[in-house]
């Protein structure tokens, strides 16, 4: 890849159901959910927006954005469920 080339940042978008509110551990493993990968914030962010709104009903469902940076976006609906 040439020097000048501009970084290449992937964003993970994933989602499941936590263990509790207060930690950003998942409950089952094998039902995380890969909700994709896009090529910028500004996608990832809409792919993260609409899947949040799937789960506003469930308080420990949690959707995460990361970069391939190491940054993360943590977001948890603290609605109580119904």
């Amino acid at each position: 890849m040439p020097d000048n080339a501009p970084q290449q940042l992937l964003h993970l978008v994933i989602g499941g159901e936590l263990t509790d509110l207060e930690h950003t551990t998942f409950k089952d493993l094998d039902q995380v959910e890969i909700v994709g990968v896009f090529p910028n914030y500004a996608s990832a962010h809409a792919a993260w927006k609409a899947k949040a709104q799937q789960t506003v009903d469930n308080a420990t469902c949690a959707i995460s954005s990361s970069t391939s940076t190491g940054c993360s976006i943590q977001v948890k609906d603290t609605k109580p469920a119904r």
